[in-house]
């Protein structure tokens, strides 16, 4: 900013400068005219009006080549001053975009993480989830295991049930066939007794 003013101080100088050399210059024109007419009317002094005119245009010559040279001072200050503009714009579009890229860096970084973070957590998720299909796999051999024993326990069941029909069916004609006996039994030891007194009674007569 103060390299900026300076140059744009030092333009309005030479500027100021090229006026006055010019006022200078159209001064000294005048000046040569005035004295040239004065030569006219002056004989005697026409050698000394020429050397004065002489040095006058001469002064002329400086000052012109002067002015040129200032005049391509101030296009060069002129093309510095553009030159510093434009670095000074370069420098701030540099200074945006590195502020630019370390967001991006620091942004990136915090993405990093995250990312690895998320890798973590899928690579425990998938070995908690792989555990869990073992578990559930072994469970369902488990349970298939478990309900082949109970389906054997069953057929084991449904065969006992038939054989303790069996028996009880069993047991019920035992009990038909002894009540049967017992009643032939009694039947035939009735038929005894009744025998044996006739046969005491035939005996006595």
């Amino acid at each position: 900013m103060f390299m900026d003013v300076k140059k744009r101080t030092g333009l309005m100088t030479m500027n100021v400068m090229i006026m006055a050399n010019e006022n200078e210059v159209e001064a000294m024109i005048v000046r040569e005219n005035t004295i040239t007419a004065r030569e006219r009317n002056l004989g005697p002094t026409a050698s000394s009006l020429l050397e004065t005119n002489n040095f006058l245009e001469a002064e002329v010559v400086r000052l012109r080549n002067e002015l040129s040279c200032t005049s391509i001072r101030i296009r060069a200050l002129e093309n510095e001053l553009r030159l510093f503009q434009l670095q000074k714009q370069a420098e701030m579009q540099l200074s945006a975009s590195t502020e630019q890229v370390s967001f991006l860096t620091k942004r990136n970084e915090v993405l990093g993480k995250k990312c690895e973070e998320l890798v973590e957590k899928n690579r425990i998720c998938r070995e908690e989830r792989d555990d869990a299909i073992k578990l559930v796999n072994s469970l369902k051999r488990e349970i298939e295991s478990m309900q082949a024993a109970v389906d054997l326990r069953l057929v084991d069941y449904k065969r006992m049930e038939y054989e303790l029909s069996t028996v009880r069916e069993k047991e019920r004609m035992w009990k038909l066939e002894k009540v049967e006996l017992e009643r032939k039994l009694s039947e035939r030891v009735l038929l005894f007794y009744l025998i044996c007194n006739i046969l005491k009674q035939t005996r006595k007569r």
